[in-house]
């Protein structure tokens, strides 16, 4: 998954050996199977219980001991923190955090996060619904991941303004959403840019150096992990507002 951005409650997976693999998904439904003379059942559907979301991985180099620490504290704070990854998003609580110091520079972890909200859920469940409903879902589940980014915000402020003039998506004919696919459009454009752009900015940026003042470095790195944060935020308010565009082209 190097070329995913993994974003969890603000830390930002960069180094390509921190990323893992594959991050597991999914689950079971709960039910109640009530069973009577001659074989027959009930089956009661109690709702879907997520699986943990588990992953492990090895961070490399001077901050590696750091970013151990930084992830143990929102273990300890047992406080729900947003997790993110391509257009996967979800509420969690980081239930199970440990790490392995094997030099200064190298240190593996594994981490498991229990799931508060899936915030793609809307937006599943809206499939089955209405055009209106999984548009909406979808400006829902792009507001919750851009929140921060002035470019993005303001690129979601122009769809949401289209799709008010309007009346309804189910019912409606190409040339009457152009304004709406329009918005898109420039939408996704604006996520593309906002991520480049972030990329280039942290990469210009120092980072910890050997005999480097710790104040000045420790600032650059704070700097750029919003950086990091803004990229990711673009490259997966883009794919929801791909998806939009998809929808709105089945019209």
């Amino acid at each position: 998954m190097a070329d995913t951005y993994l974003v969890l409650g603000g830390f930002v997976f960069t180094d390509p050996f921190s990323v893992p693999e594959r991050i597991n998904g999914g689950g079971r439904q709960r039910v109640v199977v009530h069973k009577f003379i001659g074989g027959n059942r009930v089956v009661d559907a109690l709702g879907p219980d997520d699986d943990v979301i588990r992953w492990r991985g090895r961070f490399r180099g001077a901050a590696a001991v750091t970013s151990a620490e930084m992830l143990d504290v929102m273990r300890r704070s047992g406080k729900a923190v947003l997790l993110s990854y391509w257009t996967f998003a979800y509420q969690v609580v980081v239930t199970r955090f440990t790490w392995s110091f094997e030099r200064f520079y190298e240190v593996t972890y594994e981490i498991e996060c229990t799931i508060v909200q899936d915030l793609q859920a809307p937006a599943w469940a809206a499939v089955a619904n209405t055009l209106d409903s999984l548009f909406g879902a979808d400006t829902s589940l792009a507001d919750a991941i851009g929140v921060g980014v002035a470019a993005i915000n303001n690129a979601l402020a122009e769809v949401l303004t289209a799709r008010a003039a309007v009346a309804g998506l189910n019912n409606a004919t190409a040339s009457s959403v152009a304004g709406v696919m329009g918005a898109v459009t420039s939408a996704i454009a604006a996520a593309a840019t906002a991520s480049v752009a972030a990329d280039g900015i942290s990469g210009a940026m120092g980072g910890v150096v050997a005999g480097g003042d710790p104040a000045a470095m420790g600032t650059d790195l704070v700097a750029q992990g919003a950086q990091f944060q803004t990229a990711a935020a673009g490259v997966q308010t883009g794919g929801v507002f791909a998806r939009m565009a998809t929808n709105l082209g089945s019209i």
